[in-house]
C-alpha cells in the first residue's frame, strides 16, 4: 500500500472545481497519457456513477474503471479506480481559502500482480507524476474555460513524450533510467539491479559540484572489476561531458563501490562490446532496439547505434589493464546471430 497525498490551489469557485472534478470526461483535455474517457452509467453525475478511460501506460494502452463512491457538492469525492495493475481508493477535499479553491487530494495505491515487487518505486514514480498531472490541470482551468476540449496539436508537442529514446529522453525513459539511484541511495540496488546498472558520480565541468547518473552495464570483466557503459543519448550527455573535464569520483555497482580510472572505447572496441552484449542479452537488445527504431541484431544497426554513442570502460584505479574482452574480440554481429542458429 502507497499513499499519495498533495494540495493544489486554483482561481475558480470551489462550485467550478467540484464540477470538473465529478467529470473524468475532461481529463484528456489536460493529461496526455488519458487517450479517451466516457460516463458507462446513464443519468446525473453522482453516488454510483462509473466511467471508463483508456490510457498510455509503459508504452501501451490499458482501460480503467472508475467508480464515483460518493459526493458532497462542493466539499468532497471519493473514487475508487481500478487497472489490471493497480487498484486506488481516493479522496479530493474542496476548500474555499479567500480568493481561490484549494483541493486536498489523497490517493491510496495497491499494486496488484508483478508492479507489488517494486514498493517504494511505484510510489515514488506516482508521486511525481500526480503532481505533474495537477500541475496541467491547474493550467488548464485558469487559462482556458471549462467546457471539454481536446488540447491543441501545438500544446502536445510541448510534452516531453512517454519514451523518447531516439532523440530526447521521455518520461518513462527517464522513470527507468533514474531508478537505481533511489535504489542505490536506499541501500536497495545490490538486490534489486545486481550488475545490470551502475551508479557514476560525476564532477560538474563548470560548477564543480558532484552528480550521479546511472547507466546500464553493457560488459563487465570480473577480474579487474571494469565494466562497459554506454551515452544512449548521445555524446553531449552531462556526464559524457562531465568526464571529459574531470575523473570520475565514484562507481558503485552492485555491492562494490570505488574510485574509477575511465576511457573511451574505440568504435572497433565499441562494436565488440556491442556484438557480446547482443549474445549475452537478447531480450534486452529486442526491448532497446524496438525503443530506438534500430535492430541491434544487425551489423549495420549496431553500427548506427554507436555512432555518436561515446562507450566508457571504468576500473578501479590502478587495477591492471583495459578490459581483456575489448580489444581482442571484434566479431561481428552476424557471427554472434550464426553461433546462435
Amino acid at each position: 500500500m502507497t499513499m499519495i497525498e498533495g494540495r493544489t490551489s486554483f482561481a475558480r469557485t470551489p462550485e467550478e472545481i467540484f464540477d470538473f472534478l465529478a467529470d473524468p470526461r475532461h481529463e484528456p483535455a489536460y493529461n496526455p497519457l488519458v487517450l479517451s474517457a466516457r460516463k458507462e452509467t446513464a443519468g446525473p453525475i453522482g453516488p454510483g456513477t462509473r466511467f471508463a478511460q483508456r490510457v498510455k501506460s509503459f508504452g501501451r494502452a490499458g482501460d480503467v474503471s472508475i467508480l464515483l463512491v460518493d459526493c458532497e457538492r462542493p466539499h468532497r469525492l471519493t473514487w475508487a479506480i481500478g487497472s489490471t495493475g493497480m487498484a486506488i481508493d481516493g479522496t479530493e477535499e474542496i476548500t474555499q481559502e479567500t480568493d481561490q479553491t484549494t483541493v486536498h487530494w489523497s490517493w491510496d495505491f495497491r499494486a496488484r500482480g508483478g508492479l507489488r515487487l517494486l514498493g517504494p518505486l511505484v510510489g515514488w514514480a506516482g508521486r511525481r507524476l500526480e503532481q505533474r498531472v495537477w500541475a496541467d490541470m491547474k493550467s488548464h482551468l485558469e487559462g482556458t474555460t471549462m467546457a471539454t476540449r481536446t488540447r491543441p496539436q501545438d500544446q502536445r508537442t510541448s510534452i516531453r513524450p512517454l519514451l523518447g529514446l531516439r532523440r530526447q529522453p521521455g518520461r518513462l525513459a527517464l522513470w527507468v533510467f533514474r531508478l537505481p539511484l533511489p535504489l542505490y541511495r536506499a541501500g536497495w540496488g545490490w538486490l534489486f539491479l545486481g550488475h545490470t546498472f551502475l551508479v557514476l558520480t560525476h564532477v560538474g565541468r563548470r560548477s564543480g559540484k558532484a552528480y550521479a547518473a546511472a547507466a546500464m552495464v553493457l560488459a563487465e570483466d570480473k577480474t579487474t572489476g571494469e565494466a562497459v557503459i554506454c551515452s544512449v543519448w548521445g555524446r553531449n550527455t552531462d556526464w559524457v561531458r562531465n568526464l571529459r573535464a574531470h575523473p570520475a569520483l565514484r562507481v558503485q555497482i552492485g555491492r562494490t563501490s570505488f574510485v574509477p580510472e575511465h576511457r573511451f572505447l574505440t568504435d572497433q572496441e565499441s562494436f565488440a562490446v556491442g556484438a557480446e552484449f547482443v549474445h549475452r542479452h537478447p531480450w534486452r537488445v529486442r526491448l532497446i532496439g524496438r525503443v530506438l527504431g534500430v535492430d541491434l541484431r544487425s551489423e549495420a544497426g549496431m553500427r548506427e547505434f554507436i555512432d555518436g554513442r561515446p562507450f566508457v570502460a571504468l576500473r578501479p584505479a590502478g587495477r591492471g589493464p583495459s578490459w581483456k574482452g575489448v580489444a581482442g574480440s571484434a566479431r561481428s554481429v552476424a557471427s554472434v546471430e550464426n553461433e546462435r542458429r
